[in-house]
């Protein structure tokens, strides 16, 4: 791990080609250390996720066992103005809930923003659960209650939430090979009590394209929402994946699943920008799929 945070950013009329690579924050030491991020330290950061506003960035830092958490004062300010904060976990091991100074996490990989921006989804990997980071409106990060999602404590490692644009459905991936999906009637109810369905995959544990649930992932990873939900971007492993559903109001278990690229290299990570390029880290190499 590099114990950095990267940044890569293009003017709005440049091509990818003419991005600039910057560091975002870290040192490049492995530690734990808040405040500006010039000087501030990680312990392997992974899958970070933008809030809506743009003024916040979540950080699972996973040999720290903490979520740690970028602020800056605006969309409009650059983010080396930002400072870095811890917004869970003590350091050690466990699946504590309540304040989030005294909620405790075990290698968290992946966490996602609520549309409404006062939730964070954490994949607490190693403790087989999705935890929520909450505030309610006007409470600062600071302030935030941890909690875990009932019905969702399973057998296997979880990665990778992401919400749908409405609120109303949380994904994630497991380690067996599938997409899960848990959705709520309302943005005011809450997530226990409702049914977990599997979107795509068979369970084994390979490359097969076809109808979801036949389909078959190797390791799925990072995922993207794409085209106004109606289909995910999934990095899995070797390949880029493509769930697809025909309409909005067609069930997830009638979606196909397709291969966009294969990589020697092996990759589960692919970002989705607003412009629908879609960026791949294979081996060391920064990829771009039209």
């Amino acid at each position: 791990w590099s114990n950095y945070l990267g940044l890569l950013e293009r003017a709005e009329s440049a091509s990818w080609d003419e991005a600039i690579c910057s560091v975002l924050a870290g040192t490049g030491v492995a530690g734990h250390v808040d405040g500006p991020v010039a000087t501030a330290q990680f312990s392997g950061p992974n899958a970070m996720a933008l809030s809506t506003c743009e003024r916040f960035i979540a950080v699972p830092d996973r040999y720290g066992q903490y979520i740690r958490l970028l602020s800056r004062e605006s969309a409009d300010h650059a983010w080396s103005t930002a400072t870095v904060s811890t917004i869970a976990g003590t350091g050690r091991t466990g699946s504590q809930d309540g304040p989030s100074a005294q909620a405790s996490v075990n290698a968290p990989h992946g966490v996602g923003f609520s549309p409404d921006g006062l939730s964070i989804a954490v994949a607490d990997t190693h403790n087989h659960r999705i935890r929520l980071i909450s505030i309610r409106e006007g409470q600062s990060w600071s302030e935030a209650t941890v909690s875990t999602i009932p019905g969702l404590e399973t057998d296997r490692r979880v990665w990778h939430p992401i919400f749908s644009s409405d609120g109303l459905t949380l994904f994630f991936s497991e380690d067996q090979g599938k997409i899960r999906a848990l959705s709520r009637t309302s943005t005011d109810a809450a997530w226990s009590g409702n049914t977990v369905t599997t979107v795509a995959g068979s369970g084994d544990r390979h490359s097969t394209d076809g109808p979801a649930g036949q389909a078959a992932f190797t390791n799925p990873g990072y995922m993207n929402l794409v085209d106004d939900g109606l289909s995910i971007v999934v990095g899995d492993r070797y390949r880029i994946r493509l769930v697809q559903r025909r309409s909005q109001t067609d069930p997830w278990s009638s979606a196909e699943v397709s291969t966009l690229a294969e990589f020697e290299d092996g990759t589960d990570q692919a970002v989705v920008t607003q412009a629908g390029d879609i960026l791949v880290n294979a081996g060391r190499a920064l990829l771009r799929i039209c």
